[in-house]
């Protein structure tokens, strides 16, 4: 059974793949899908231990990294070891269910679980829910069994890697050690004693390196991640609506996160805080917030319970209701069970089984722990998914005993039961949202991939179609001039930065896309005051200091141009792009005095080392610093260079401006000005 239940799951799952193929996340995800296969590709590079202390949940993005050196970065690959890990855990289901109620259970609830939508949805998306799905599978299957010192160990270090992605199921580990102490209540204090410890010490075992590992890097003993202040502070302050709102208008981006939550934390400190100081004054605001309005905390909380047992899947980055118009899978079992179907049957199941709550009563405390730690913060359909395979359980139990009593007794003697579990689904069913607003929300996230993916019409397509459903939607505005400028319609990339602008009018990084639009169509005067303003942000983009040296230039204010340059190359040595407009300006500065030809040679020397030599524009700028020394001879070998690589980039046009510097090189190298002297030219 066990193999025909994983079978079914993996058919399922792999029949969602196939359809899903099509959309453009499937090969370019976006948001944290995008930020953890990055993280990923880093890690397979060699990267294994990082530079900061973990913020988003590390466990994953290693996973990720691993599969990749196995599979090679293919992202349906990937998927495919997902999906198998989906189908495993299906099966742990069913062999759960077997533990902690009958074999019928087992089968119930591993069927369940096999056709259950959110699931099949979730092991197809390149997300962390995956894992918070099998382990949470994985752990109820072990604590279902024997207490045995290797199934403690292993209990510990599953609890341990599940917390390494959702870090709010460390508080599973003094409820399980509570129930190891009652459930050995009859054996010797030792055996508990034991039991108790090797338990921890599995947990120890992945958490403890994690926090040495963050301490040595950070200066911060964190066993997962910093985030907890944050993400307190989203789901409690004045602002809170139940669901995820990010700390800055608009800036939703996980690239973003840290940044906004380090600097607006230190800008109301007034100095520089580690990632645990970081994570201890968002704690304390929302703490301060909860203190002074305990009404409007309530009403909070109450929105939070509606959307935690609500049928509504509240979209992250991908929409589960967007992929059902791709996914026929999806649409016909999203219909079928989906949580409003699953929630009351799981209730029918705790009251069709609550006369062994001594045996099963882990299960409901797992599952309360689980909730309220979900309340504490805020809620998401990827937050509340390890819930569903404890309802799972809950559920299959509930079908089976449904049926023994049904035809024992007849249907009546469920009456008081079903009218229980159907008062239950009211709530759980209730019309919360018009799913318009978050339809349009993955409308832009399709767009975002289209940018990925380089088809800028269809990305400008589905930006146009998300604010066509709700205008308010003040960053689509933002990828949608990023669409028409890289389309190469500089107007309306400009006009839709203008509305992005009155939506989010003392936001200074659409300002600085938009001075930067305005100096490309010429309106410098313009410009100038909004990319100045980005220089105020404590954490500054490296490219303000580019951007504005550009515009200096064009405005032929050589001095400032090239002081901001070198201002940029003070405080972010590794920018490339930096260094390129600095070594550049210093070779071919028409202002003699400001012309440095010695030092345009060093930084543009870092520069090729840093590219390796592959970058044509590089070597064209080296070649430029070659010549303003009088090196003519290594400008034209390194020009030479330039021209050849530049001819193999498909699209390119830098090969016929960098020939033409060529010949003037040549023209001015020794031989050729005695070559030209003996012609008499």
């Amino acid at each position: 059974m066990f193999v025909a239940i994983v079978a079914l799951a993996l058919g399922l799952r792999l029949a969602n793949l196939y359809a899903i193929e099509g959309m453009a996340s499937f090969y370019h995800p976006i948001n944290d899908g995008r930020s953890y296969d990055e993280w990923a590709k880093r890690i397979a590079a060699g990267d294994w231990i990082g530079t900061e202390v973990f913020y988003q949940a590390p466990l994953y993005p290693y996973f990720l990294a691993v599969t990749q050196l196995v599979t090679g970065h293919d992202l349906w690959r990937i998927r495919l070891v997902q999906i198998a890990l989906g189908g495993v855990g299906c099966g742990l289901l069913f062999l759960a269910g077997r533990r902690w109620f009958s074999p019928a259970a087992g089968v119930a609830a591993g069927l369940v679980a096999a056709v259950y939508a959110p699931a099949i949805f979730f092991d197809a998306q390149i997300q962390k829910a995956v894992l918070d799905f099998f382990f949470m599978c994985l752990l109820v299957y072990l604590l279902g069994g024997r207490v045995r010192p290797w199934t403690m160990i292993a209990t510990g270090v599953v609890l341990g890697c599940f917390a390494l992605t959702r870090e709010n199921v460390v508080l599973f580990a003094p409820v399980i050690a509570v129930w190891l102490v009652v459930r050995l209540a009859l054996e010797q204090m030792k055996k508990r004693a034991v039991a108790v410890a090797l338990f921890l010490a599995g947990v120890a075992v992945v958490l403890l390196p994690v926090g040495i590992r963050n301490q040595r890097i950070g200066g911060s003993f964190l066993i997962t991640t910093s985030q907890f202040g944050p993400n307190f502070y989203i789901g409690n302050h004045a602002g809170a609506t139940g669901c995820y709102v990010p700390l800055r208008p608009g800036r939703s981006d996980p690239a973003v996160e840290r940044v906004d939550a380090t600097d607006l934390a230190q800008q109301a400190v007034g100095r520089a805080l580690t990632p645990a100081e970081v994570s201890d004054y968002w704690a304390s605001q929302a703490w301060a917030w909860i203190r002074g309005n305990p009404g409007a905390w309530g009403n909070v909380m109450v929105s939070k319970l509606l959307w935690l047992i609500n049928a509504y899947e509240v979209p992250d980055a991908e929409d589960i209701y967007f992929h059902m118009e791709y996914s026929s899978v999806l649409r016909t079992l999203g219909r079928v069970l989906h949580f409003g179907v699953l929630a009351p049957l799981a209730v029918l199941g705790v009251l069709l089984t609550w006369k062994r709550w001594r045996e099963t009563w882990l299960l409901h405390a797992l599952l309360v722990t689980l909730a309220l730690s979900i309340l504490a913060f805020y809620v998401m359909a990827r937050y509340r998914l390890p819930m569903t395979p404890i309802l799972i359980l809950f559920a299959g139990a509930g079908l089976v005993e449904a049926w023994k009593k049904a035809k024992q007794s007849g249907v009546l003697s469920l009456d008081l039961v079903a009218v229980a579990a159907g008062l239950a689904a009211v709530p759980m069913n209730w019309h919360l949202i018009d799913r318009s607003s978050h339809s349009a929300m993955a409308r832009s996230n399709m767009g975002s991939a289209y940018l990925l993916a380089g088809k800028f019409d269809d990305a400008a397509r589905e930006f146009e179609e998300a604010i066509r459903q709700n205008p308010k939607l003040s960053t689509t505005y933002v990828n949608l001039s990023n669409a028409y400028w890289r389309a190469g319609r500089l107007d309306d990339s400009i006009e839709s930065l203008r509305k992005a602008r009155t939506l989010l009018p003392d936001d200074v990084e659409v300002g600085f896309d938009l001075g930067n639009a305005l100096a490309e169509r010429g309106d410098l005067a313009e410009a100038e005051p909004l990319i100045r303003a980005a220089l105020s942000i404590s954490h500054r983009r490296p490219d303000v200091y580019s951007s504005l040296g550009v515009l200096l230039v064009k405005q032929n204010r050589w001095d400032e141009a090239i002081e901001t340059l070198r201002r940029g190359a003070a405080e972010h040595p590794e920018q490339v792009t930096i260094l390129a407009n600095l070594a550049w300006n210093l070779a071919t500065c028409p202002v003699d005095r400001l012309r440095d030809g010695r030092t345009a040679v060093q930084l543009a020397e870092q520069l090729c080392m840093r590219t390796e030599a592959r970058d044509p524009r590089a070597l064209d700028i080296l070649a430029a610093a070659y010549a303003e020394t009088g090196n003519f001879e290594a400008a034209v070998v390194t020009e030479q260079r330039a021209v050849s690589l530049a001819a193999k980039q498909p699209d390119s046009k830098d090969a016929e401006e960098f020939a033409t510097r060529l010949k003037l090189y040549q023209a001015k190298t020794p031989y050729r000005r005695a070559e030209m002297q003996r012609l008499g030219k």
